[in-house]
C-alpha cells in the first residue's frame, strides 16, 4: 500500500472529503497503483477531483497530527496481530473463518445477545 495514498485519505477525511476521494482512487487504482509501483503525482491529481485541496494537503500531508494516526494505525495493525485486508472484528473478536455469511452470522449472535434473546430467536 502506498504510504502517500494513505496519507492523503487522512487529509481527505480531515478535509471533509474523504469519501468522494477514496471513492476516485478506488476507480482510478489502475492509474496511480501498477505492480507494486505508485505514481505519487497521480494520487494528488485523482485526490483533487475527489475534492482534496491541494493547496491545504501539501503542509497537512508531513504534519505531527497525521503521523500521529498513521502510527496509531499501525500499532493497532501489531496489537490485534492483522495479516491481511480485510480482517473483521465483531466486539473485539476477529472473525475467522472469515466470510459474509459468518460476518452476518456473528453480527446478529451479538445483537441477539445484547438485546437478550438467544440463538437470535
Amino acid at each position: 500500500v502506498s504510504d502517500k495514498a494513505i496519507r492523503v485519505l487522512e487529509v481527505a477525511r480531515r478535509q471533509g472529503v474523504f469519501e468522494p476521494v477514496l471513492e476516485r482512487l478506488l476507480a482510478r487504482q489502475d492509474q496511480w497503483a501498477s505492480h507494486g509501483s505508485f505514481d505519487e503525482s497521480a494520487i494528488l491529481d485523482i485526490a483533487s477531483q475527489g475534492g482534496l485541496d491541494l493547496a491545504a494537503a501539501e503542509e497537512q500531508l508531513t504534519s505531527a497530527e497525521v503521523q500521529a494516526v498513521i502510527d496509531q494505525d499501525m500499532a493497532d495493525v501489531r496489537a490485534n496481530q492483522i495479516r491481511q485486508t480485510p480482517t473483521f472484528f465483531v466486539n473485539g473478536e476477529p472473525l475467522d473463518p472469515f466470510g459474509m455469511q459468518e460476518l452476518i452470522d456473528a453480527v446478529e449472535s451479538e445483537v441477539a445477545e445484547i438485546s437478550g434473546e438467544e440463538d437470535g430467536q
